[in-house]
């Protein structure tokens, strides 16, 4: 066991995936989805990596903020 909190921190984009549950199923009417899922490969890593029992940090950084 380390001294650190984490074993992994990770940073980049963190985007949300969602999935049709139908085959086919069109995006401009409603319709059934299945998720979040991560998104964004610093995302997918981070989510991996915890899911074999690193504990991972992800560090966000605000957008657009002003100064």
């Amino acid at each position: 066991m380390s001294d650190f909190a984490f074993d992994i921190v990770t940073a980049g984009e963190m985007l949300a995936e969602f999935v049709a549950e139908r085959p086919g199923q069109r995006f401009d009417a409603p319709g059934r989805f299945q998720g979040p899922f991560p998104g964004g490969a610093p995302a997918i890593f981070a989510s991996q990596a915890a899911r074999m029992g690193a504990r991972v940090a992800y560090a966000c950084l605000p957008t657009g903020a002003k100064r």
